[in-house]
């Protein structure tokens, strides 16, 4: 677990809670993390905490391009696996 301290100020220009703000602040890091390649969207999806149709929403919602990576295959396989 990773503590960010945010000032109130900036906090309630960026959401209207704490709950509304750490929310946001997941999903920001887990969409850049995502975006430069340094995740894949199995562990971006895993940080912002969202349903995977969620996050793919958030990131056309953006207007970001979606890159598909071998480690992005690899979570998918792992995953299905664990369904069965």
């Amino acid at each position: 677990e990773v503590v960010l301290t945010i000032p109130e100020e900036l906090g309630l220009t960026l959401a209207s809670t704490p709950e509304a703000l750490r929310r946001r602040v997941a999903l920001d890091l887990a969409m850049g993390y995502y975006i430069q390649g340094h995740i894949s969207l199995g562990k971006a999806t895993e940080m912002s905490e969202l349903k995977r149709a969620e996050f793919e929403a958030a990131l056309a919602e953006r207007q970001t391009i979606r890159s598909y990576s071998r480690d992005d295959l690899t979570d998918d396989l792992a995953s299905s696996r664990q369904r069965e």
